[in-house]
């Protein structure tokens, strides 16, 4: 578990140094004026965005892991009225004495699709646009 939290954490490290890269290439390009700072923003746009996807796709494979895991073990569904601002004190099994964030699970999965389709759209349009540049 361990190593895979790392490699999530190295790709969204990576995906904003991608931008960043990408942003400071389009600002050099408009002052030199020069073709290949475009070509750099562009690979570091593609860059980002991939690692965008992927890091979307990994959000998303955990989000359907605790659905399931929370459908097996017929996890009790706590009710809006019933937290305090997202936090929720847990009084009873394992997890005594401690706290934890409510989410609700659907709408984190619809949200993580969409972002994760755009993404790989924004990844595979961007790749296009290089190779016709």
């Amino acid at each position: 578990m361990d190593r895979k939290k790392e490699w999530i954490t190295a790709i969204n490290i990576g995906k904003y140094v991608a931008f960043i890269v990408a942003t400071v290439s389009v600002i050099i390009s408009q002052f030199l004026g020069d073709t290949i700072w475009v070509k750099f923003a562009l690979i570091a746009y593609v860059s980002a965005f991939a690692l965008t996807f992927t890091a979307l796709v990994f959000h998303a494979n955990e989000i359907y892991k605790a659905g399931r895991e929370a459908k097996k073990d017929n996890a009790e569904v706590v009710k809006p009225d019933q937290e305090n601002q997202g936090i929720v004190d847990i009084n009873n099994g394992e997890l005594k004495g401690t706290s934890a964030e409510v989410v609700n699970l659907k709408t984190e999965q619809v949200w993580t699709v969409i972002g994760a389709v755009a993404s790989g759209i924004f990844t595979i349009f961007t790749f296009v646009v290089l190779i016709l540049f």
